[in-house]
């Protein structure tokens, strides 16, 4: 077979996929510049305080290669799954953001994370949110027009997840 047939073959198979390149491509850009604005950042700092200039630099390509395996192991999951796990979901990121209240460490000033820094649920607040407001909009699309139904409610989930996130000290 040809290189080009070949080559012609692999492009198909990898369009069949249905993944939107121009998006992959602004993720892609977007990542990059992410990457060189924070060691542009943090490379003084990662010098003065772990001897190496790019110590915060290679922690966040290490968090970012967690990221992009639990990103392509979702894009295997059928989103409409995700409705099953949006209450447990939500009850486990109010747990968190309570822990950090009660047992949160502080770090420069800030009191966001648990685990040495490790694990800070405000993070994962934003995601569980979106599942969750899109599993309850969902349920709820009859009576979104209705105020005491559809606004008022939506006001108070986010309300109180925001106010557990604005709540937690940060002086960073």
């Amino acid at each position: 077979m040809s290189n080009r047939r070949r080559d012609k073959k692999q492009l198909n198979a990898f369009l069949a996929l249905k993944v939107d390149i121009p998006l992959i491509l602004v993720l892609f850009s977007l990542v990059v510049i992410g990457l060189i604005m924070l060691y542009s950042a943090s490379w003084d700092f990662s010098l003065l305080n772990y001897g190496n200039p790019t110590q915060m630099f290679f922690r966040q390509v290490f968090t970012l290669s967690i990221g992009l395996l639990a990103f392509a192991a979702a894009s295997f999951f059928d989103y409409h799954q995700w409705k099953k796990f949006a209450v447990p979901l939500v009850l486990l990121m109010v747990v968190g953001l309570l822990s950090v209240l009660i047992i949160g460490e502080v770090r420069y000033g800030s009191a966001r994370a648990l685990s040495q820094g490790a694990y800070m649920p405000g993070e994962l607040a934003k995601v569980f949110t979106i599942i969750y407001l899109s599993a309850w909009l969902s349920a709820k699309r009859h009576i979104l027009s209705e105020v005491g139904f559809g606004l008022l409610p939506l006001i108070i989930i986010v309300g109180t997840i925001a106010g557990l996130i604005v709540v937690q000290p940060d002086l960073s």
